[in-house]
């Protein structure tokens, strides 16, 4: 008889949750796990009927990893991810954002992963890609639901 894992059932519920979390958002999954998640595209309410937005030109990818092992005391959740896939990621045009969903808070956390390398990975770490994986870490103040701070860190 087919089974469902525990860490499947809390992939679903991340998903679900950010889908809501991003409610003011369409939000599509990729049917196939070939790298990023979902693809988001941003929206603004400019526009002369208050039951439409309009779809802008802009969007970004997100890798989703869900947990519910992180001790909700910490500052900061991580994920690890394969420099495989961190190459990737940087070799996309849009931003790809890394989003944490924590089970025991029901939060989510992101930030974009193209912006941590150039910024932060490569100066601390510059054989970094000499590496398998890496382990990155988002402070628990990136929350999915500040919308204003998330768009702010999408260049138009």
């Amino acid at each position: 008889m087919p089974s469902r894992s525990s860490d499947q059932e809390l992939d679903e519920i991340g998903e679900a949750q950010l889908v809501t979390q991003l409610r003011p958002y369409p939000v599509e999954a990729y049917e196939k796990d070939y790298g990023p998640d979902f693809i988001v595209n941003l929206t603004d309410d400019d526009t002369d009927d208050s039951t439409h937005q309009n779809i802008r030109s802009d969007h970004f990818l997100i890798q989703l990893k869900s947990t519910g092992k992180f001790d909700s005391d910490t500052e900061t959740v991580h994920a690890k991810l394969t420099i495989e896939h961190l190459k990737q990621y940087m070799g996309q045009p849009i931003p790809v954002v890394l989003a944490i969903y924590d089970d025991t808070t029901r939060e989510i956390y992101w930030r974009v992963i193209q912006e941590y390398v150039w910024d932060t990975l490569t100066d601390e770490n510059p054989d970094w890609r000499s590496q398998t994986t890496h382990r990155i870490t988002i402070p628990r103040s990136r929350l999915i639901t500040d919308h204003e701070r998330l768009e702010a860190a999408m260049p138009r």
